[in-house]
């Protein structure tokens, strides 16, 4: 690495010592990333100049950015250089390991296996006040208009279901043992656990909004998320929850044979059915997500992929209409007991208008990382959060079975 900032042609003496600065931050932090094995999150271009960063301990790394501030460190103990580096009000090395942490954090939440952004929308929101998230009925139809005659208003219905942004959040601590030691991995790997926790906070939220009941969460009119009965007051709302036994004259559920073929196409003629708030149009939509829980994962399969019918004693040659109509998608979530509306026989069909979305502070979909010296224990806390708020929007592209009792 250069020691001193070179000045390009054009470019002022203070330019070129903050390029020289930021490159020499950027080569620190992704030295630390390749140490840690973590080469996946290090842009190719800056792989070469990050390697050869790459053998800097803590102790060095904070020597040399003392060093650059003309802060001499020969002969100081490591835990003091460390000290040093992390107090001295112009150094880099605190912004340095921040931006490790924060790195590491957000791989860990990018790389957690999530199934919530399959169907939900994501919405923006700039501040912690109760929101309303509004929905609006179809336009009226357009009139005839004869010769000379007066052009009639329309008029549009709205309703809304309301919500409030909260703060999550968890601290974790990287002693200065720890740093003497040059165990990088105790700040990486907790990072890294704590940004999967942020991905898994989030999954939670969702499914514990829509298993709030076995009928769903509470919606702004008082009634729930899933009606088994049509509701004729407005805001007007579609049966979406039916029970499989009045389908099918059994107590199956989503099996391999005839009862689930009938169940899914009651479920797909439920969703077709689905009206604005007002009742004046029929949305006729197409379902795009068979969501289960892992005890009917296998059947939920053969019901979308398999080409005929798949009934054993039918003949191959009869079309199996349910055949691609949407992607299987496995959640484990829906049959836990920590849900109050868990099952592993209900599942569920999905369309793609919006059903819940899940709003972040000003858009940032991911964990922050911030850090300070420890008062208590010598070292380095950080924290990470992440401001978050789930929703229930609509039900007209959601239809929900029952299942075994």
């Amino acid at each position: 690495m250069q020691t001193l900032p070179t000045i390009k042609p054009g470019q002022t003496s203070m330019e070129a010592i903050k390029d020289w600065r930021d490159k020499f931050r950027e080569a620190a932090i992704d030295g630390c990333l390749l140490r840690a094995g973590m080469a996946t999150e290090v842009p190719e271009h800056r792989l070469q100049a990050g390697r050869e960063m790459q053998g800097h301990s803590f102790a060095d790394l904070a020597g040399e950015c003392l060093s650059r501030l003309h802060v001499s460190a020969r002969g100081m103990p490591k835990q003091d250089i460390i000290k040093l580096a992390f107090s001295h009000s112009s150094s880099d090395f605190p912004l340095i390991m921040e931006n490790v942490a924060n790195k590491a954090m957000l791989a860990g939440y990018r790389n957690q296996t999530t199934t919530w952004d399959a169907w939900c929308t994501i919405g923006n929101i700039n501040d912690f006040k109760d929101f309303k998230v509004v929905k609006i009925s179809s336009a009226d139809d357009f009139l005839k208009v004869v010769e000379g005659a007066e052009i009639k208003d329309g008029t549009l219905e709205e309703s809304g279901e309301t919500g409030r942004l909260f703060t999550y959040a968890r601290k974790f601590m990287v002693t200065m043992q720890a740093m003497v030691n040059d165990d990088l991995a105790a700040l990486t790997r907790q990072a890294k656990g704590f940004g999967k926790s942020a991905a898994r906070l989030i999954e939670h939220l969702v499914y514990q909004s829509l298993l709030a009941d076995a009928e769903g969460p509470l919606m702004g009119d008082g009634s729930r998320l899933f009606l088994a009965a049509d509701k004729t007051t407005k805001p007007m709302r579609k049966q979406n929850y039916f029970d499989d036994a009045d389908v099918t004259g059994g107590t199956s559920v989503l099996d391999k044979g005839t009862n689930g073929q009938q169940s899914l196409s009651h479920a797909k003629r439920l969703m077709r059915a689905q009206t604005d708030i007002a009742g004046k149009d029929t949305l006729n939509i197409e379902p795009n997500i068979l969501m289960v829980p892992p005890e009917l994962e296998d059947d939920a399969a053969t019901q979308i992929h398999s080409t005929a019918t798949p009934d054993s004693y039918k003949s191959s040659g009869v079309i199996n209409p349910h055949h691609r109509l949407a992607k299987p998608l496995v959640v484990p979530h829906l049959s836990n007991p920590r849900y109050t509306g868990y099952s592993s026989s209900s599942w569920y069909l999905l369309g793609a208008e919006e059903i819940m979305q899940v709003k972040f502070l000003e858009g940032k979909a991911e964990p922050t990382v911030e850090s300070k010296d420890a008062f208590d224990v010598l070292g380095r806390e950080y924290r990470g959060y992440i401001d978050v708020a789930v929703v229930p929007v609509d039900s007209v592209a959601i239809v929900k079975s029952k299942g075994a009792p």
